[in-house]
């Protein structure tokens, strides 16, 4: 054909040539785009006219351009595995339109929406929703397998090793999409707030948990680790066989299906289909719930198994997690979470019968709910939640007055028929040495007083106690502590570590320290730590206001007695903090990683924990005692200065328990500490500082004193009170003050010279080698020499020489005890530099200038470093002799070459 169009144009279409390839050699055919039904399509006929034919046959295309694209888009609809007849839609551009109502059917599978991928892995649409199209578009049928039903519950056989079939949908729900409901891991119901606190089987807190665990603060478990079917949530829901999945289950379904994630209806979620038999699930995205929120809904799927991990102080339980970028087998996460169950069951799977355990308060208030026991299988009873005012709960009984069969709470037991438990009830309250304590019912049996010590009431704060301290007092700092001199780095009780003063490793208030005891006797004592964490998880703290007092009312978790915790707040030097909102009450456990701090209970609305602060704090005490605890007798020590200055309290003593003497405060000027005597002038017994001794009667003792300076041949020293007696000049030999540098001196020489190097050496031929005395290897020796002397002689010794007298210079070892026994400190001194050398043991000092070196005619390093020679030399290279060195940071010892000029600080007896 010449078609010739309106315009005068052309174009030619020729028909077709072999008869043997085509239908007809007299006519043609060309497609058009349009769809006219289902199988056919729209065709341009020989004779100029239209026709439809089958879309299957091949025919030529002639191409069109135009300025605009049609104005309609095509939805094809596949059956996609499924049968029937659905024809095509036509959609105007850019029109909302109802996609038609599904007419395809399967055999054994179910429609559950459409979705641009045959693999469910494109945009899903559910049946009749409108949407719009921007381009030709094919959507597939979707089908889910519904291969049965156990106990009334839709499951898909997946194909898997193990024969596991899955519920189409989560426990609680009713389609695949909807979440469901959510659970705490071990509880059957869905609540409203998901933490510790709501948590079934625990005390208030993750330590506490009191079934399903290996070992926690409560003590050893009952090592459980699969849920039993009482506590199954798919059990109790659903019955049958229906049960929670395992770990392995979980991986199963994992490994077995391909996991694709998409949108179904609305919802969020991963479409799991079997690798073996193109069988699918759809899993939502449903989040989790923590306290009263629903978290990640749409993007994370949290699904409990009915396993949690073997280990101690075990809170979490495990869990598939998934989001649209990962899927992880094994999650662990804390148990009291609420999580959707998707529900599993086996062929070998037996139906569970259940029997109800009822609970009865028996005058008492509350409620609780029945208990579902399977029966013939052990469980642990429920933790009673009953109260009773002026009462505390002691157990249950199968009859209201007790005379029936006996259970503890939270014992094991075993039913075979519906059974109601009767609470019973015992007297909560008494008294030791006339003050008054509540029986919380602890595990250790421990009674807590009703009223801090110093207060008469329970809102009191009473006193202030610094930790090891029996009586309040104005100021609470180091300078006052009892058991320190002065400073945390100077304790003499209580001590684990000597960077920290003298070393004990007593880790315990001794009674005669614990300020219950002390002001209250009887039995009463101070809590130690293991004592409050007790307190703290098994009761439950509630911030409340009690006659205008804040604080926490302490409610056991046992049998719901309490106690009010006044929030008193703490002293710190002559200022009392944070009353009314913080709370701090001393425990008699040290910190052993710290000493200088000891462990007590903190809290504060919205927090309640155990911590560990410096011993000097003022804190309150909250008094406990147990039957087991004995009684003590007091005898009173007092300490009397005897000439000194300064005050120091009474220490108490537990009658015939040995006991560390509290360290001397006492001051005198000019004299120092040397001990203590029953008498005055020290013709009694006497005892060392911070001695270990025991009293049976009151006693005194006096305070004895040593001069602290003093003058040898003109020159004064001090003493320092190290263990051999040494004294120690307080300048350097050719100074006339304690910052003076003095004079440099080659080891071995008396006087200072102007070049110091081998040459001009006394003691050599020239050179490290030929050394003419002191000598101990011969190869160091002039021809040989060996003298074998280690030690200066006094008349090469720098100090005798120039001071006479008994002056001379330290060894090696008497500059060793010197580091060893006082505390080093970089200063400045009258603007030189130095260190600032303390007596560890009675607190006198001497200033050792940094001086520097001489080497050759250089003076070296003068206010950064101090140098100071020994009379011992190096036996191993007699070229070298024992130097003390020390800079800002740093102490030490060590050899150098004899011909450097040092200096010299001279000691003597």
């Amino acid at each position: 054909y010449d078609v010739k169009g309106p315009n005068g144009n052309r174009m030619f279409l020729p028909h077709y040539k072999e008869a043997s390839d085509m239908l007809s050699d007299r006519w043609f055919y060309r497609w058009s785009s349009s769809v006219r039904t289902g199988e056919n399509a729209c065709r341009l006929d020989g004779d100029g006219g239209d026709n439809v034919h089958y879309r299957c046959e091949g025919l030529f295309v002639r191409a069109v351009w135009g300025k605009t694209l049609p104005n309609f888009f095509i939805l094809s609809l596949d059956a996609n595995g499924g049968e029937g007849l659905m024809h095509p839609q036509q959609f105007n551009k850019g029109v909302s339109q109802s996609i038609n109502a599904v007419r395809f059917t399967h055999e054994s599978l179910n429609f559950v929406g459409w979705n641009t991928s045959p693999d469910g892995s494109g945009q899903s649409f559910a049946n009749g929703q409108e949407i719009t199209l921007d381009k030709n578009t094919t959507l597939y049928a979707q089908w889910a397998l519904a291969t049965g039903s156990e106990n009334g519950y839709d499951y898909v056989d997946l194909g898997l090793p193990s024969g596991t079939k899955w519920a189409i949908y989560n426990v609680g729900a009713t389609s695949p999409e909807e979440y469901g409901d959510y659970f705490a891991w071990g509880e059957t119901e869905p609540k409203d707030n998901y933490d510790w606190s709501t948590y079934k089987y625990c005390n208030g807190s993750e330590n506490s948990i009191t079934k399903y665990y290996i070992w926690n603060d409560l003590g050893r478990g009952d090592e459980k680790t699969t849920l039993d079917f009482t506590d199954d949530a798919a059990r109790v829901n659903w019955g049958g066989k229906w049960r929670m999945p395992t770990d392995t289950e979980i991986r199963e379904l994992i490994n077995h299906c391909s996991w694709v994630w998409t949108t179904q209806n609305g919802a969020n979620g991963y479409l799991v289909t079997s690798k073996k038999n193109a069988n699918k699930l759809f899993l939502p995205a449903a989040g989790y719930r923590n306290a009263t929120t629903l978290v990640g809904d749409g993007s994370f799927g949290d699904y409990w198994t009915r396993l949690c991990p073997w280990g101690s102080y075990s809170y979490g339980a495990n869990y598939l997690r998934f989001n649209s970028g990962e899927i992880d087998d094994y999650y662990n996460r804390e148990r009291y979470y609420g999580h959707t169950v998707r529900a599993v069951f086996s062929d070998n799977d037996k139906p569970s019968t259940f029997v109800t355990l009822t609970f009865d308060p028996n005058g008492g208030e509350g409620t609780m709910a029945a208990q579902p026991f399977e029966e013939g299988v052990s469980q642990t009873l429920a933790a009673n939640k009953f109260t009773r005012s002026g009462y505390y709960f002691s157990g249950w009984n199968t009859a209201p007055d007790g005379s029936g069969t006996s259970y503890t709470d939270g014992q094991e037991v075993t039913l075979t028929q519906d059974v109601t438990l009767y609470a019973q009830w015992a007297l909560a309250t008494g008294s030791e040495n006339d003050h008054e304590w509540v029986d919380l019912g602890l595990p250790s049996g421990l009674k807590w007083a009703t009223c801090n010590v110093g207060a008469n009431t329970p809102e009191g704060y009473g006193d202030y106690f610094a930790w090891g301290e029996t009586s309040p007092k104005n100021d609470y700092s180091w300078s006052t502590y009892k058991y320190c001199k002065g400073s945390k780095n100077t304790l003499t009780k209580y001590n684990t570590d000597s960077n920290y003063g003298t070393v004990d490793n007593k880790t315990t208030l001794d009674l005669s320290d614990d300020a219950a005891r002390a002001n209250w006797g009887g039995k009463w004592r101070m809590p130690t730590k293991a004592e409050q964490d007790e307190l703290i998880n098994n009761c439950t703290w509630t911030w409340t206001t009690q006659n205008g007092v804040n604080g926490y009312k302490v409610t056991s978790n046992t049998n719901e007695n309490s106690i009010f915790l006044p929030a008193a707040g703490s002293r710190n030097g002559t200022s009392v903090l944070h009353v009314g909102s913080d709370g701090y009450y001393w425990s008699s456990s040290l910190y052993e990683i710290g000493p200088y701090d000891a462990y007590l209970l903190v809290f504060y609305s919205g927090r309640v924990d155990w911590g560990y602060y410096n011993r000097i704090y003022g804190r309150t005490v909250r008094a406990v005692f147990s039957e087991n605890d004995t009684p003590s007798t007091f005898v009173t020590l007092t300490f009397d200065a005897n000439g000194g200055s300064g005050t120091m309290s009474a220490q108490l003593f537990e009658a015939g328990v040995t006991q560390t003497l509290a360290a001397n405060k006492f001051t005198r000027s000019g004299y120092y500490f040397s001990g203590w005597n029953t008498a005055p002038d020290g013709s009694g017994t006497s005892y060392t500082d911070s001695q270990e001794i025991t009293l049976t009667e009151d006693v005194t003792l006096y305070a004895q004193w040593k001069q602290v300076k003093g003058i040898e041949n003109g020159y004064e020293w001090v003493d320092l009170g190290l263990p051999s007696g040494l004294k120690w000049a307080t300048c350097n030999v050719g100074a006339t003050t304690p910052d003076g540098y003095g004079d440099y001196f080659a080891w071995g020489e008396t006087s200072p010279k102007n070049d110091y190097s081998w040459s001009t050496y006394k003691y050599c031929n020239g050179s490290y080698d030929t050394m003419i005395k002191y000598c101990t290897q011969s190869s160091y020796g002039y021809n040989g020499f060996a003298d074998n002397k280690t030690t200066l002689d006094l008349s090469d010794d720098a100090a005798r020489v120039n001071w006479g007298g008994k002056w001379r210079m330290p060894t090696v070892a008497e500059q060793n005890e010197l580091r060893n026994n006082c505390t080093w400190t970089w200063t400045t001194e009258n603007g030189v530099n130095g260190c600032k050398v303390t007596s560890k043991t009675n607190g006198n000092s001497i200033f050792l200038p940094a001086a520097g070196y001489r080497n050759g005619t250089s003076v070296y390093y003068v206010g950064s470093y101090g140098y100071y020679r020994s009379s011992s030399l190096d036996e191993s290279n007699p070229s070298i002799a024992y130097r003390l060195r020390f800079g800002s940071s740093y102490v030490d010892g060590i050899y150098i070459n004899r011909y450097y000029g040092h200096t010299v600080r001279a000691v003597c007896p």
